[in-house]
């Protein structure tokens, strides 16, 4: 039993002085959520990621897709709630709600168009189920559709710069696309979205937000998606973005949700769009002519 007066709303100052504070009243300590549920040690795999059908056994979803802020997780056998990692927070934040990513991916797994979701938890924080309530938050999206066109023979990177609004509402100023043709008669597509490091907390800590897929031309569908962050120092982010694509593999890669089986091409757009939500290179990316 943790003592209820450990609970606290955590307190900061933002970049303009305002003092804010969380959402929630939190209790935090490394690894917290194990020693509460000691079963989900056995229930992580090698990239730190949890079944969603394996953690419905013992949580229940809080929050609607759609309706109210998602990413929330109330334990059915104890008086805690979890919740989903720290970097699927807008901006990274524990100080915001999560981001566009998580509705999207709670809504299709309900809907059952997900043949199968993992996903990372913040394993160092816990709330007390009593202190949820439902948080409302409305926003408008606009733009392009995507087109179903798939670059069947396409290989190399393409780089598209963000414009002035994209740039300030993502902290991002350029997206690359990495298309590579594999030798089991499959596409691999790499996204990654690369950050202004005038927005950065830290020189040590500069994260990017990377997208990895699969094609089967085959079967003519994507059957494997996942969606990352990649944390740069300084030095390696400077041969990063003098560099391609491909040299991101120096960064240390934190994995947050993957999707594996054959996934519908909407559903497939819908991810990759919300992950990266604000950024219209997506749009533009695969309207191309």
């Amino acid at each position: 039993m943790i003592n209820k007066n450990l609970f606290k709303k955590i307190e900061a100052k933002s970049l303009a002085g305002i003092e804010i504070e969380t959402i929630y009243p939190y209790y935090e300590e490394e690894n917290i959520v194990f020693k509460i549920c000691s079963s989900l040690k056995n229930k992580m795999d090698d990239e730190g990621l949890f079944y969603i059908k394996d953690l419905l056994d013992e949580f229940s979803f809080l929050g609607e897709p759609g309706i109210s802020d998602v990413g929330y997780l109330k334990s059915k056998n104890t008086e805690y709630t979890i919740m989903l990692h720290q970097y699927l927070r807008s901006g990274y934040s524990i100080f915001n709600g999560f981001g566009r990513i998580v509705p999207y991916l709670f809504g299709y797994y309900q809907e059952e168009k997900l043949p199968s979701l993992k996903i990372a938890l913040d394993l160092d924080r816990i709330m007390l189920s009593k202190d949820w309530s439902h948080y409302c938050r409305r926003e408008y999206y606009y733009g392009p559709k995507f087109t179903n066109d798939i670059p069947a023979n396409k290989e190399g990177q393409a780089s598209y710069i963000l414009g002035v609004k994209d740039h300030l509402r993502t902290n991002s100023f350029q997206t690359d696309f990495y298309w590579k043709n594999k030798k089991d008669n499959s596409f691999q597509l790499e996204i990654e979205e690369l950050q202004d490091t005038r927005y950065t907390y830290s020189p040590e800590e500069i994260c990017c937000k990377y997208i990895h897929t699969q094609y089967n031309k085959a079967k003519s569908v994507f059957d494997h998606l996942d969606g990352s962050i990649r944390k740069y120092n300084s030095d390696n982010y400077l041969l990063r973005i003098n560099g391609k694509l491909r040299d991101g593999k120096v960064a240390k890669e934190t994995k947050l949700f993957r999707v594996d089986g054959t996934i519908p091409f909407d559903v497939w757009k819908s991810i990759i769009a919300s992950f990266m939500e604000y950024n219209s290179n997506i749009e533009e990316y695969f309207n191309a002519e």
